[in-house]
């Protein structure tokens, strides 16, 4: 385990960028006083989060995915891993390690490069641009839609096309010279994707893959299980289609489970399954669906990526599709009406079959509030 305590401005500016992984490596934010803060993760491998407050205590642990905004409650201490890593067996040797403030310890560094930021944002964009290039298995600057719809997943593109745009935006000043080949490949990315440009960068911010970072035990008995979804997508473009790929529209079951509910066969015991665990947030995904099977949709995606703002609440537990609240999560403090209560009762609950002693008392079933019938 290599601890690395950051304090002054510009390592915890540039923190986790540009690694590929966290590996052995512990990343402590060490600050003087507890206040709320706002993290990033644009740059950052896939890493396991955590925030103490001033007492020490533990206010916050998530895994985070790359490219997302991280509010965090009052925080003193924040502490960035792997994924996989067991921070509580380590967290007193790692507050441990934390030194002692002075009083000057929250001054800021005037002197602190912004440019080497800036210039780290700049490579990673010009290695979008050589990863177009790649996938095309040829010299030139010619790009077709149909390769960077076979290469890439949707959410890559929306990334791709947010570096163009970077690229763009920052070649008319005088002050920057890009390669040519690179500022060719943006005008031309930018172009194909035109059509549903809007769709792919809400993706790059909402769509990441997020399976491998969820449990994997089913919620009815605690064997083995995969995660299954609840609507099949219809017959829309990719480019619309990956909000059926989001966990609100999963249920966590087994192969067992599955059979025994008729899961593959009973449409409306899905929806019934998927809006008892999900609650406000299903609901909200549920109108989206409707509408865009009903003639389309069109609404604000730069701030609201998921689905228009008249939708849900203006918080994760009402249904929010806000980019704040867009990050996915497990099904933890969403809220749920009595009827959706008794819905996982009936399906989760002993009516529905659980087996006492095989498994059923999961840390994900236990965390989900409802009432027996």
């Amino acid at each position: 385990m290599d601890i690395q305590i950051l304090c002054t401005t510009w390592q915890k500016a540039w923190g986790a960028m540009l690694r590929r992984s966290m590996g052995e490596t512990v990343l402590v934010f060490a600050y003087p006083v507890a206040v709320p803060r706002l993290f990033h993760t644009f740059l950052c491998p896939p890493m396991r989060m955590i925030a103490l407050d001033d007492q020490e205590k533990v206010s916050f642990e998530r895994i985070i995915p790359p490219n997302r905004f991280v509010p965090l409650p009052a925080t003193r201490i924040v502490i960035e891993t792997s994924p996989d890593f067991d921070y509580a067996l380590h967290l007193p040797e790692i507050l441990r390690a934390i030194p002692e403030f002075s009083p000057q310890a929250a001054g800021w560094d005037e002197s602190t490069p912004v440019k080497d930021l800036l210039f780290a944002l700049i490579a990673r964009s010009v290695a979008d641009m050589r990863r177009v290039h790649q996938a095309h298995h040829r010299a030139g600057v010619e790009v077709r839609p149909e390769v960077l719809q076979h290469s890439f997943a949707v959410w890559e593109r929306g990334q791709i096309a947010s570096s163009a745009a970077f690229l763009l935006d920052l070649s008319g000043a005088s002050m920057y010279r890009f390669p040519p080949t690179a500022i060719s490949l943006a005008r031309r990315v930018l172009n194909v994707e035109s059509l549903y440009l809007d769709e792919i960068v809400a993706a790059s911010v909402a769509g990441q893959p997020w399976k491998v970072d969820f449990p994997r035990l089913c919620l009815r008995c605690g064997r083995a299980a995969s995660w299954r979804i609840a609507i099949p997508a219809p017959l829309l473009p990719a480019e619309i289609a990956w909000r059926y790929q989001r966990p609100e529209n999963h249920v966590l079951l087994c192969h067992k489970c599955a059979e025994r509910l008729k899961w593959a066969r009973d449409e409306q015991m899905r929806i019934n399954l998927a809006w008892g665990l999900w609650g406000a947030r299903f609901e909200a995904f549920w109108l989206w669906h409707k509408a865009i099977t009903n003639g389309g949709l069109a609404w604000d995606k730069q701030n609201y990526p998921l689905w228009p703002r008249e939708n849900g609440g203006t918080k994760w537990r009402t249904g929010s599709g806000h980019v704040l609240h867009t990050d996915p999560r497990l099904p933890y403090g969403v809220q749920r009406t009595p009827e959706q209560q008794a819905v996982l009762a009936r399906f989760l609950g002993e009516a529905g079959g659980v087996r006492k002693g095989r498994g059923g008392d999961t840390p994900l079933r236990n965390m989900l509030t409802f009432k027996m019938e």
